[in-house]
């Protein structure tokens, strides 16, 4: 089990929701046929993050032990200002703590049992063609109902003739 600072790449996703076609988790199985964050977090005592870890074969650098991060902490020492004694080591600078050259097939992960990330992909909805036929559809049903109402009008009486018409009808009865 890996002990002091580790370096995770991740990103920080909604939880997706869970159909009612899947499985609730069994409480004391460590199968989980969602990724139920919340039920994980319980079963191991840790907080409910849910993160997508990043897709990478490449070699990653080995875990430092707590005393080897206080040796590479500094403090404000790359200032120059504070410290009176010249530090030796930072006159090779690592162009990289990672081996390029060194990458990884997926069949070597599997067959080590380490799970392998999914590709991270940040989807942002768009919903503009639909807002345009929405809006635009209902303003061109908008208009042809007041073209509907403006040539209505024409064929209806004015309130006058009306009168004047039921007046008529009132004579013809007396």
């Amino acid at each position: 089990m890996p002990q002091g600072e580790i370096e995770i790449e991740a990103m920080f996703r909604m939880m997706p929701k869970k159909s009612t076609l899947q499985y609730d988790h069994e409480p004391g199985s460590r199968l989980f046929h969602i990724p139920d964050v919340e039920a994980m977090a319980k079963e191991t005592g840790s907080l409910p993050i849910y993160a997508q870890m990043m897709y990478s074969l490449k070699d990653q650098p080995d875990w430092k032990s707590p005393e080897e991060v206080a040796e590479t902490k500094t403090g404000l020492k790359w200032l120059g200002l504070f410290s009176n004694k010249k530090d030796h080591s930072t006159e090779h600078i690592p162009v990289s703590e990672t081996d390029s050259t060194m990458e990884w097939q997926e069949f070597e992960f599997f067959n080590q049992g380490v799970p392998i990330a999914a590709v991270p992909k940040v989807s942002f909805t768009n919903n503009h063609m639909q807002y345009l036929f929405t809006w635009f559809g209902v303003s061109i049903a908008s208009t042809a109902l007041l073209f509907y109402t403006f040539y209505k009008k024409k064929d209806l009486l004015s309130a006058e003739k009306v009168i004047e018409a039921k007046r008529r009808e009132m004579k013809k009865l007396l």
